[in-house]
C-alpha cells in the first residue's frame, strides 16, 4: 500500500472511473490478476475513503422528516393529467403555482429551520471541500500490469494509481 496527496475531488472522479471499469467486463476478462487485484483493492480503499468524504452531507432523521413533508406537499399541490397522476418535468413535479406553494412551503421551513441552516452550512463544507488535498490510501499499479487493449477512457480514470516507472 502506498500513500498519495489527492484533491477530495480527484478521488470522486476516482471512485467514478474505478465503478466503469469494474463494470467493463470485456477489459476485465483478459486482464492479468494483479491487476484485477488492484482495482479490486482500489475500489474498496476508495469507496472507504468517499464515505468518509460525504459523511458530512448525510441527513439527518429531523432533516429526511422536514423533505419528506416538503415532497408531500409538492405532490398535493401539483399539476395532474387526466388521469389524476402528478405530472413530472425534469424529474420533479409541475406546479401550477408556484406561489401558493411556496406560501404554504413557509410554515414547514419555519418548523425546520434549524436542520436546513445546518444542511446549507454542511453542503457549502462539502463544496469547498473539493480543492483540499487529503491523503489517500492505494494499491499502485505497475504499467505492466494494464491490460494492451485498455481503453484511453478508463486508463484516464485510473492514471493516479499508476505506478511511474
Amino acid at each position: 500500500m502506498s500513500t498519495i496527496k489527492m484533491k477530495v475531488k480527484e478521488v470522486l472522479a476516482l471512485q467514478k472511473g474505478l465503478e466503469k471499469l469494474n463494470g467493463e467486463q470485456a477489459t476485465m476478462k483478459g486482464a492479468d490478476f494483479k491487476f484485477k487485484y488492484a482495482v479490486a483493492r482500489n475500489t474498496s480503499k476508495i469507496d472507504r475513503q468517499v464515505d468518509d468524504i460525504k459523511s458530512t452531507t448525510k441527513w439527518s432523521a429531523r432533516f429526511q422528516e422536514y423533505y419528506q413533508k416538503r415532497i408531500a406537499l409538492r405532490l398535493k399541490m401539483c399539476a395532474k393529467d387526466g388521469g389524476g397522476k402528478p405530472v413530472v418535468m425534469n424529474g420533479d413535479y409541475v406546479l401550477p403555482d408556484e406561489d401558493a406553494f411556496e406560501e404554504a412551503h413557509k410554515e414547514i421551513a419555519e418548523e425546520y429551520k434549524d436542520v436546513i441552516d445546518e444542511k446549507k452550512v454542511n453542503d457549502e463544507k462539502f463544496n469547498n471541500s473539493m480543492d483540499e488535498m487529503i491523503d489517500v490510501e492505494v494499491h499502485l499499479i505497475e504499467q505492466a500490469w494494464i491490460p494492451e487493449d485498455i481503453s484511453p477512457g478508463y486508463l484516464s480514470a485510473i492514471i493516479l494509481l499508476v505506478k511511474e516507472s
